[in-house]
C-alpha cells in the first residue's frame, strides 16, 4: 500500500495490526480507511483533520466499530471518543458519512458495516436516522428547456 495513501501510520506492531484491520468492517480501521479514500487524505492529513497524534489514530483504528442504528450507537461513540480524545460529534459524523457513501455506492444492498450487525439492510424509500442526503449540482448547460413549461415572462407580468 502506498504510504502516502495508507489509512494509518503502520509503525510498530499496533500500527501494522491496525492496517490489517482496515479490511474488517467490524473495526474503526475500516471506517478510517473508507473516510480517507472518500476525502483523499494522507494518513497525516487524516490525523490532523481529527486533531489526533498518529498514535491516537492507531488507537482509534483498533477500536470496535459502533453499531450503526443500534440503540447503543451514541454511547459507543462517546466511549470511543473519550478514549482517544476526540469530540463525539466529529466521530459520529465521520461514521455516518462513511455509511452514507457506502450505501450510495450499493443502493438496496447491505453495506459491509451493516453486514456485521443483525439489522436488516434499508431499502429505497425507507428513512433511517443518521443517513445523509445529497444532491447533484448541474450546470445550466446540462438542463434542457422544457417545451411544455409555462413562459416565465407571463409570471412577471402578473407581478407588476
Amino acid at each position: 500500500m502506498n504510504s502516502s495513501l495508507s489509512p494509518l501510520p503502520a509503525t510498530g506492531p499496533l500500527g501494522r495490526l491496525a492496517e490489517r484491520l482496515s479490511g474488517d468492517p467490524g473495526f474503526m480501521a475500516n471506517v478510517l480507511a473508507a473516510y480517507q479514500a472518500q476525502e483523499r487524505l494522507s494518513s497525516s492529513d487524516l490525523a490532523d483533520r481529527l486533531g489526533l497524534a498518529p498514535e491516537g489514530l492507531v488507537q482509534l483504528a483498533l477500536c470496535k466499530r459502533p453499531q450503526p442504528g443500534g440503540t447503543e450507537f451514541a454511547a459507543q461513540v462517546r466511549q470511543i471518543a473519550a478514549f482517544v480524545g476526540l469530540a463525539p460529534a466529529t466521530l459520529a459524523q465521520l461514521i455516518r458519512q462513511v455509511d452514507a457513501m457506502e450505501a450510495a455506492k450499493h443502493p438496496g444492498q447491505s453495506t459491509p458495516a451493516a453486514a456485521t450487525h443483525s439489522e436488516p439492510a434499508p431499502t429505497v424509500g425507507q428513512a433511517r436516522l443518521g443517513w445523509l442526503a445529497a444532491a447533484r449540482d448541474r450546470d445550466e448547460t446540462d438542463e434542457q428547456p422544457d417545451q411544455d413549461a409555462p413562459d416565465h415572462e407571463a409570471g412577471k407580468a402578473d407581478e407588476g
